[in-house]
């Protein structure tokens, strides 16, 4: 690819996607063109056009207005006649000069030298992280792939994440639907991901994939942190222990009893529900882990044990 480049093969490039290093380029040329005045002769030929058309406009205003002297007409007139002919051969020639059709887009885009600048420093950071390189992680051929992104700062967190999603949840859509689990993504700390909008990859995921075999599992510390979206599709919820503070909350946006939650124990018990086919309002349970040292306190439910039993299988 750095070859095509080198020889300047461009066309042969359109067989690849770009790269954060080609945004990176279009990002530095788009900034000097700011600075120096434009990469492209449309721009000028454009921008003298608006202005003849803005002078244009004010002669006829005042051309329209009444109590004109002769001599002042006439001096409007020519004046007048004099700005259309100048405007006519500025618009013919932005006619002319015409290359790439899109420099009142750029102009829009690209007003800013300091939000492009720091858009560019953005890019550059997002690069040096080395998310987007080409070599992939050394995985291999492990089932189980662990990815490691505490170093990164939460907007790096988050372009990381919804695109290794988005990449996963194409894949599968590509292999078809499946009537199993073919994929499992497991979200830790996931209320930094979550957010209330329907094309958020996460919760397009948990309306959408699971006919295609793809799951997904998202840890944190409290119920407020997940969207709607998920809470109304998820097939099991665990709560490992909530402070006391988000109790009525989970009660209300999880149809829990209070007392579940007054029973949960860390790492002894905790309260799952299950989402079965065909049962419409599963309640929850508590679960024990640690029979010997919860089962008094709850009253010693043998169903409940054989529950975790079960669920440990």
């Amino acid at each position: 690819r750095e070859q095509l480049i080198q020889r300047r093969q461009y066309q042969a490039l359109k067989q690849y996607y770009p790269t954060i290093s080609d945004l990176i380029s279009y990002a530095e040329r788009k900034l000097k063109a700011l600075y120096l005045g434009s990469d492209s002769i449309e721009i000028p030929a454009l921008e003298k056009v608006n202005r003849l058309a803005a002078s244009l406009a004010r002669l006829s205003t005042k051309y329209r207005q009444p109590n004109h002297d002769d001599e002042a007409l006439s001096r409007l007139e020519q004046q007048f006649s004099t700005a259309k002919n100048k405007a006519i051969d500025a618009y013919a020639d932005y006619i002319s000069r015409i290359d790439t059709g899109r420099v009142i887009n750029d102009i829009s885009k690209y007003n800013s030298r300091d939000v492009l600048q720091s858009v560019l420093e953005r890019i550059q950071l997002l690069n040096a992280s080395g998310i987007f390189q080409s070599n992939p992680p050394p995985f291999n051929n492990a089932r189980v792939r662990c990815y490691q992104i505490k170093s990164l700062s939460d907007d790096e967190q988050r372009v990381f994440v919804y695109s290794r999603l988005e990449e996963i949840f194409r894949r599968r859509k590509d292999a078809g639907t499946s009537h199993d689990v073919q994929h499992v993504v497991v979200l830790d700390e996931a209320h930094k991901f979550f957010t209330d909008s329907p094309e958020n990859i996460v919760n397009v995921i948990a309306k959408e994939a699971r006919k295609f075999g793809l799951s997904q599992w998202c840890a944190s510390q409290s119920p407020t942190h997940f969207s709607d979206d998920f809470l109304t599709n998820v097939g099991a919820t665990i709560l490992l222990g909530i402070h006391s503070s988000y109790w009525d909350l989970a009660c209300r946006r999880l149809r829990i009893d209070a007392k579940i939650l007054q029973f949960i124990k860390p790492q002894k018990v905790a309260a799952i529900n299950l989402q079965k086919k065909g049962d419409m309002e599963p309640r929850f349970q508590n679960v024990i882990f640690d029979d010997n040292s919860a089962a008094n306190q709850i009253g010693g439910r043998s169903d409940r044990a054989a529950y975790a039993g079960h669920l440990g299988n």
